[in-house]
């Protein structure tokens, strides 16, 4: 709902959802997605009048009330006319009280924005407290990983000032960047500098204690990460977004979980409480649409092909990690020379394999998204092992040009 109304001079502005509404004398105040909101006044009731009529920018008081905006080093700075134009053509302008919350840790991944004027905080919940990531302030853009690669905050973003702030939806992002391939390596930049800070890279580990318990074992491997078409800054960016598909899987399962970090992988333990089909079923609920989004998105450097092993067997845990024969099976059958294989010729986002015991209680039994259809039988030899098991490649039409070498 939105009414406006004239009162000697002044301006007042309604914003609201059904049922509710804001009212601010010579401001404005505005309902936020998802959560926070509240009221800004000023007195540079001219600037504010531009910008709400769709006068801003380019209008010379504009530029004078927010010269933050051209500052060297964003992302907006980085940006020719020509994108700003067309950014702006299809953002919302929002403007945000001091306080409120712009994006939150676990909701969907739904808009990105720039900001125009004042200062954002990013921080995520650790054990109960908040830790703080990052500043960001006028120039920069928020939330374009989260909806580049995921479907979920990884963090939250809260005004520490009254903030303005330019609002695009996801999908209509993602179109914009497609259509400007110098934007879209300009956010590539910007996500590995941003991985630079170094506390965004750091997986939060879950710890179980394990004295031989039969626990469900997923191992993750990203073909061809060292590959030499990859530099330090397209493996950062790998490295992030693995993570992040990583942490989807993990929080859809509610519970305690080990998670290891491999490099070019992870490594989950999932306690045996939890059944082995729900743990396969998260995995394709998850993997596949985040895989299909950032290989849809990103450059070729950093495209992932993900390889996934499944394995149930009794795990001990000590100070230094996990050890268990299903953890080394698990390794040799993430490594098997014919899941490499398969994923080298048909070129699949995704490649499954799993043991017989897996597939026979887990998979063949389950409908849906483990629906058992695709899966073939096929002998793993490998470092002196030969384990039979059962392998599924997932969106093998994804690309028809080699990503990479699975070696």
């Amino acid at each position: 709902m939105l009414r406006l109304t004239l009162l000697g001079g002044a301006v007042t502005i309604t914003v609201g959802r059904d049922g509710g509404s804001e009212e601010g004398s010579a401001g404005l105040q505005q309902s936020q997605p998802k959560a926070g909101s509240g009221t800004y006044r000023d007195s540079r009731q001219p600037a504010i009048t531009n910008w709400l009529a769709g006068r801003w920018p380019p209008t010379q008081a504009a530029d004078r009330t927010y010269p933050e905006l051209r500052a060297d080093g964003t992302f907006w700075a980085a940006l020719d006319q020509a994108e700003q134009r067309d950014f702006m053509a299809i953002a919302q302008r929002r403007i945000f009280a001091s306080g409120a919350t712009l994006m939150r840790e676990g909701e969907p991944a739904d808009h990105v924005l720039v900001v125009l004027s004042g200062r954002t905080k990013i921080c995520i919940s650790e054990d109960g407290r908040e830790l703080l990531l990052a500043e960001r302030g006028p120039g920069e853009l928020i939330g374009e990983r989260a909806a580049l690669v995921v479907s979920e905050r990884s963090a939250t973003v809260i005004a520490l000032d009254t903030v303005h702030a330019l609002v695009v939806t996801t999908q209509r992002f993602a179109e914009y960047v497609s259509a400007h391939p110098g934007v879209l390596s300009l956010v590539e930049g910007q996500v590995y500098a941003r991985l630079r800070e170094g506390r965004e890279t750091v997986i939060r580990r879950r710890r179980l204690n394990l004295v031989g318990e039969n626990c469900t074992v997923v191992l993750t491997d990203v073909g061809g990460f060292g590959g030499a078409h990859r530099n330090d800054e397209d493996r950062q960016i790998v490295r992030q977004a693995l993570y992040e598909m990583t942490r989807g899987v993990l929080d859809s399962l509610d519970t305690v979980c080990s998670c290891e970090d491999r490099g070019d992988g992870f490594l989950v333990v999932i306690p045996p409480d939890v059944p082995t089909s729900r743990v396969v079923e998260r995995l394709l609920q998850e993997l596949p649409p985040r895989l299909r989004r950032h290989n849809h998105t990103y450059s070729a450097a950093v495209k992932i092909q993900l390889r996934v092993a499944v394995t149930v067997g009794p795990v001990v845990s000590d100070p230094t990690g996990m050890s268990g024969d299903a953890i080394i099976s698990a390794a040799r059958l993430v490594e098997a020379p014919v899941l490499k294989d398969g994923m080298l010729t048909h070129q699949p986002n995704l490649g499954m394999i799993a043991s017989v015991f897996v597939y026979e209680t887990a998979i063949k039994p389950a409908v849906g998204d483990a629906d058992p259809t695709g899966y073939e039988p096929v002998q793993v030899t490998l470092k002196e092992s030969s384990l039979a098991a059962w392998m599924k490649l997932i969106d093998p039409r994804a690309s028809r040009s080699p990503l990479i070498s699975c070696a």
